[in-house]
């Protein structure tokens, strides 16, 4: 019997949110993580010492290689991603616009995790518009980016 094919997946995340879907994929018998990326560290603090994001973080404690990419749309970075072939890329809280070179290079396209019921809520603090709003119920989201 042939093993089940494990689909080739590059993720983009930085909040603390992406940090459960990077162990789900890196765990996963189905999932081939062919890499991590995330925003790059940044000076934090009175110290303004260098602090990695939370998925940064998260990657590093679990030595799962994790590329610091200023922007994602770089032609050098993308030449790389298309080596690596990824099947799929998954972004969660990754705070980049994606654009048409990146959005069209994995076959099953770019899939993105959101943490609200959309439309409601858009933006980049869906989660405390939630809480704001005094939403009884609130949810994730998952859909294909495109261009528009």
């Amino acid at each position: 019997m042939n093993p089940p094919h494990r689909v080739r997946a590059y993720y983009l995340a930085s909040g603390a949110l992406g940090i459960p879907a990077l162990d789900a994929m890196a765990d996963s018998e189905t999932v081939e993580l062919c890499g991590v990326a995330t925003q790059p560290d940044r000076p934090a603090g009175r110290r303004r010492q260098l602090q990695p994001t939370p998925v940064g973080a998260h990657a590093d404690a679990r030595s799962i290689p994790c590329r610091r990419v200023a922007t994602v749309n770089d032609a050098a970075f993308l030449d790389e991603l298309e080596e690596l072939a990824p099947e799929v890329i998954v972004v969660a809280s990754f705070g980049q616009l994606l654009k048409a070179r990146l959005i069209g290079l994995a076959p099953f396209g770019c899939l993105n995790l959101h943490a609200s019921l959309l439309p409601r809520h858009r933006g980049a603090s869906p989660i405390q518009a939630a809480i704001l709003a005094g939403d009884a119920q609130t949810g994730v989201s998952f859909m294909r980016i495109d261009a528009g």
